[in-house]
């Protein structure tokens, strides 16, 4: 992938983790996965009657509220490019933060053709964008409204988690200086390893305990959009990084987080079907013969 990104939205819907073991390869989709996270017992009783926000699992990314990764990739390729006396393009070429470095470098800006050489000018790139992305966490700061937002859905008990492409030795000092280091109960980072957007997304489900279907995504990344659509995610644009235009395919777009409210997560939910009365799925459930029974 890109030097500090996952490699994109990843996939359509139905990924998940695969994992091989003795008797074959074992593979966790979004689908398994909602059911396997599906509270039981006293705690499914609490969230559909007692405390229903408590099902929820909120998840942040580096681009919803902190920094610009576009920009910091940026960034960190002009400045190898100035640092090693290579050509730059004119008239930028997005395809190039989208694809591996090393074929960015060696098909699409020809700088070498030599792999190994390729190899040690992506390391620099890496490097840089950490750095990069560092100084522009410092320059932006927060998200508007992201303390008043995240201090609210913390007194509602809704979990929240973190995920980026960067290392903890990078991101865990940013939000310590922004008072956020107990805001999120779960992180999700470079030392993952995780493969695409979606990956870190199913992860920090994972590490919530709550299903992917109840989980909203808060990004201003479009690719991260998509990811969370395709995890059956909801997805909260905002917009400030990127424009209403392109965040159009989110549930809900704001610029302030401060303007919204619980209220404003239980609608993205509200036509969900319930588990206990959908139609659909009792139907699916029943006999042939009794469907068409109840037909004539």
């Amino acid at each position: 992938p890109p030097a500090g990104d996952p490699g994109g939205g990843g996939a359509e819907y139905g990924e998940g983790f695969s994992q091989f073991t003795p008797s074959g390869e074992l593979r966790l989709d979004v689908d398994s996965l909602n059911e396997r996270l599906e509270v039981k017992g006293a705690l499914r009783l609490r969230h559909n009657q007692l405390a229903p926000d408590e099902s929820l699992g909120l998840i942040f990314d580096w681009d919803g509220i902190l920094g610009d990764t576009r920009e910091a990739q940026r960034r960190a390729w002009k400045r190898v490019a100035d640092e090693r006396g290579l050509w730059w393009p004119e008239v930028e070429r997005p395809a190039m933060y989208e694809m591996r470095p090393e074929r960015a470098i060696m098909d699409l800006l020809q700088w070498t053709r030599d792999f190994l050489e390729a190899q040690r000018i992506a390391y620099d790139v890496a490097v840089l964008f950490r750095d990069e992305s560092m100084r522009l966490a410092e320059e932006q700061g927060l998200a508007r409204g992201a303390q008043k937002w995240l201090g609210a859905v913390r007194r509602l008990n809704i979990p929240c988690a973190f995920v980026t492409s960067l290392d903890r030795g990078a991101v865990v000092p940013v939000l310590e200086k922004h008072g956020l280091e107990d805001a999120f109960q779960a992180c999700i980072s470079a030392e993952d390893g995780m493969d695409t957007l979606a990956h870190q997304l199913l992860s920090a489900a994972v590490k919530l305990g709550r299903p992917p279907k109840r989980c909203v995504a808060f990004t201003g990344d479009p690719q991260m959009v998509t990811a969370a659509h395709n995890c059956t995610m909801k997805a909260v644009g905002i917009v400030g990084r990127a424009s209403p235009y392109d965040l159009s395919n989110a549930d809900l777009a704001t610029g302030d987080l401060g303007d919204l409210s619980i209220i404003n997560m239980r609608s993205l939910f509200s036509q969900e079907g319930s588990q206990f009365m959908d139609f659909q799925l009792e139907l699916d459930e029943l006999p042939q013969t009794s469907v068409e029974t109840q037909v004539r």
